[in-house]
């Protein structure tokens, strides 16, 4: 199960958010998880990866968080 830390809650929201931002050892490690975590499940990401690593982390957890709404 993810940690709320993961599902996004922590996370300050900034509008003005640089998606070109490197992402930190921290997130690079959970970027990675999530990638496995979606080949094992099979499933590819249908979403535009335009703005780098930074990008498909937010949307992962964007889907994560969905997926995690809807079983709830």
């Amino acid at each position: 199960m993810l940690d709320r830390e993961e599902m996004g809650e922590k996370r300050t929201k900034n509008t003005d958010m640089q998606i070109y931002v490197p992402l930190t050892v921290d997130e690079k490690r959970e970027l990675d998880r999530r990638r496995r975590a979606s080949e094992l499940e099979g499933g590819g990401m249908a979403v535009e990866m335009d703005g780098g690593e930074r990008a498909e982390l937010e949307a992962r957890r964007r889907m994560a968080r969905d997926l995690y709404e809807l079983g709830s």
